[in-house]
């Protein structure tokens, strides 16, 4: 959600709020205490890349909080399923709870996959 302050409300004839005429939010990074940041690696990009686009900011830093810069449950499924897709991996939708800034959740996407690696090295 986001809030636009307005001089006044656009108002039908009847009186009503106007709600087609009301201004589009932007689809800026919301003011945070955090520090922008760009990402560092690959990884922070694509996890990146896909937050931006699911939630539709067109700015996310990789120390932003998930839920501060307006995720929810829904978003979180959705992300998680992209990462999914994109890292050819099954992520448990906690995880992006658990790990809720892109440099947490690109840290453990990382081990996860290295794990992987460590496993697959062990068993030839």
């Amino acid at each position: 959600s986001q809030f636009i302050p307005l001089d006044v409300l656009p108002l039908t004839v009847n009186g009503k709020i106007d709600r087609e005429a009301l201004p589009e939010p932007d689809h800026f990074r919301p003011i945070l205490e955090t520090p922008f940041m760009e990402p560092r690696t690959e990884f922070e990009e694509i996890i990146r890349d896909t937050w931006s686009e699911v939630m539709q900011i067109n700015k996310v830093g990789v120390l932003d909080h998930f839920l501060e810069i307006g995720g929810d449950s829904l978003a979180g499924i959705r992300i998680i399923s992209r990462l999914s897709d994109a890292f050819e991996l099954d992520l448990p939708i906690h995880l992006i709870f658990q790990k809720p800034t892109i440099a947490q959740l690109a840290e453990a996407i990382e081990k996860i996959i290295m794990d992987l690696m460590e496993q697959m090295e062990g068993t030839e």
